[in-house]
């Protein structure tokens, strides 16, 4: 274009600074430490600030928010107040923490770590149960020029205590056994086991059906197998297996049937004459 008569030429303006990932970028409970990353192409010290938003509108406003500033400038970190028209500040590595009603921040826990292009801030947050529910994770990084980002979702976490792995079910099968006979039991749990598996105790209420002491659902894993064997049935009964881990049980009946016996043959009349026939009547134990 032109001005006053002199070409002007325009060119585009690109922002350096970006906000990258959160680490997790899902999941829920009522903590958990956030690994932010941001760049800039000029080089991490060209960031001004980073910040992170959990909001449960999507909405930028800082009210009743858990709004967290880190300033590279003058090393502090700054956490927006309930009413969204102020910050409360410290610096990362101080003792104590930052609070507002939605949420807590550890100082102690708090990194900050710059590499090439790349600053990571560590950041364990604890939330408050006002607080719970979805919210979207928004990051936004500002370079020393004063250009931003802008907003980005780059993930979300359900504040909330986070839901305990238990036992959701346990079956033998087959779930009727002879003498000797071994049934495949299986322990099944509400969800994947997590970091080191399960160990989930095991039971029978009759010594006449051994099963092992624990069985092991490996990590990332919902369910692991066992062997329930029989030893001498007598009698027909039923043993209860229970499997039980974190404070959860569930359990399951075995059928133990005894072998079928002759009890008693008896014949009447029991002296025959030649020719004569008598009925002869077999018994059995069940």
């Amino acid at each position: 274009g032109t001005e006053d008569g002199v070409a002007v030429l325009s060119v585009p303006v690109s922002v350096a600074a970006t906000a990258d990932s959160v680490a997790p970028n899902t999941g829920s409970g009522s903590g958990q430490t956030f690994a932010l990353e941001y760049s800039d192409a000029h080089g991490a010290t060209n960031l001004a600030t980073v910040s992170v938003l959990f909001s449960a509108s999507r909405s930028t406003s800082l009210v009743n928010s858990c709004a967290v500033n880190y300033d590279t400038v003058v090393g502090k970190l700054y956490l927006a107040n309930d009413s969204g028209n102020g910050w409360i500040a410290s610096v990362p590595g101080a003792s104590g923490i930052l609070g507002n009603g939605q949420c807590t921040v550890d100082l102690n826990g708090t990194t900050v770590q710059e590499s090439g292009n790349s600053l990571v801030l560590m950041l364990p947050i604890s939330f408050s149960n006002a607080f719970a529910g979805e919210k979207a994770i928004l990051m936004l990084a500002v370079d020393r020029g004063g250009s931003m980002s802008g907003w980005r979702e780059l993930g979300y976490w359900s504040v909330g205590a986070a839901t305990a792995v238990v036992v959701a079910a346990v079956s033998c099968l087959p779930n009727s056994l002879l003498s000797g006979a071994a049934s495949t039991g299986t322990v099944t749990l509400s969800k994947a086991a997590g970091s080191g598996g399960a160990s989930v105790l095991l039971s029978s209420s009759l010594a006449a059906l051994t099963v092992p002491a624990t069985v092991t659902v490996v990590s990332g894993a919902a369910s692991g197998q066992f062997s329930a064997r029989a030893g001498t049935i007598s009698v027909d009964q039923t043993a209860i297996v229970t499997a039980s881990y974190n404070g959860s049980s569930q359990t399951v009946n075995v059928a133990l049937t005894a072998p079928t016996m002759v009890n008693l043959l008896s014949c009447a009349p029991s002296s025959l004459l030649s020719g004569a026939s008598s009925t002869c009547t077999v018994t059995l134990s069940k």
